[in-house]
């Protein structure tokens, strides 16, 4: 986890002055904080307790991150509507080949299985250039723990052009490596910002629902989808990590800038929903 200096934290606006524009006041804080990561490794044991494990038929299929108890924010493009295979959420997720998650002599509770009784993909959804959002709630409510807890989403729309002035972003997942091997351990990268302008240069159609990010060396890849880019910013005097895109697209092979959807661009749909969906 990526722990941005002052200056992001004056990016947004100084201290308290995004007092109550969080989706869940009690987020974006890890038992263990992370340091800035040059290129993709493992993720220390505690670090990200809002990453989602998405899979099908048993098999992963997306990341995803848990903002609120019932609901988790994932790619529209990870959706198969039409699918009769259910997809389910493991929550607490670390390494994939193991039952319990063990590190230098610490070890957190297993993870958790959570069905998911309805997904919400955005309506205009065709493909992964827009739109790529969709939220899916669970079935049962999820109590917080050490390992499972929510990622802070920004609801104040008015700071965007503060936000596109960050430079470092840190993207965790369970994507393809070097190689060709997908992770069974939860990887991070940290990955400069592109500007929109130089993004566009690289062949993609963007506008402000995407941000860019990401180089020749570190970059997202297959498997990486629905997961979140965020940041740690200080938040009322307290470092928050903030998701601010959700992996989409990029090149294949897997190489150069990545784009992500943005988030700060969905927020009212995001509350829409959830405002929805409340029982």
């Amino acid at each position: 986890m990526a722990l941005v200096s002052l200056v992001a934290w004056l990016l947004l606006g100084g201290c308290g002055s995004v007092y109550g524009q969080l989706l869940e006041e009690d987020c974006g804080v890890a038992s263990v904080m992370q340091a800035m990561v040059a290129g993709g490794e493992d993720a220390a044991l505690g670090t990200t307790p809002w990453m989602a494990h998405l899979y099908a038929n048993g098999q992963f299929v997306c990341g995803g991150s848990l903002i609120n108890h019932r609901f988790v924010l994932t790619a529209a493009h990870c959706i198969q509507p039409d699918s009769v295979v259910p997809i389910g959420v493991r929550l607490g997720e670390y390494d994939t080949r193991t039952v319990e998650d063990c590190r230098q002599g610490e070890c957190a509770p297993p993870p958790t299985d959570h069905a998911v009784v309805n997904v919400y993909r955005h309506a205009f959804y065709t493909s992964v250039e827009y739109y790529d959002i969709a939220l899916l709630k669970m079935q049962q409510s999820v109590a917080y723990t050490a390992n499972i807890r929510p990622i802070c989403i920004l609801l104040d729309t008015t700071v965007q052009q503060r936000i596109d002035s960050l430079r470092e972003y840190t993207l965790t997942g369970w994507g393809l490596m070097w190689g060709g091997q997908r992770a069974s351990v939860l990887q991070t990268v940290n990955l400069t910002q592109i500007d929109r302008y130089t993004c566009a240069r690289h062949g993609y159609r963007i506008d402000h629902t995407h941000i860019c990010a990401g180089d020749f060396r570190r970059h997202a890849c297959v498997g990486d989808s629905g997961g979140p880019l965020g940041a740690t910013v200080l938040y009322d005097g307290q470092p928050r990590y903030i998701q601010f895109g959700i992996v989409s697209f990029g090149r294949k092979p897997c190489n150069g800038v990545s784009v992500f959807t943005n988030v700060l661009a969905y927020t009212p749909l995001i509350q829409r929903v959830l405002q929805a969906t409340q029982s």
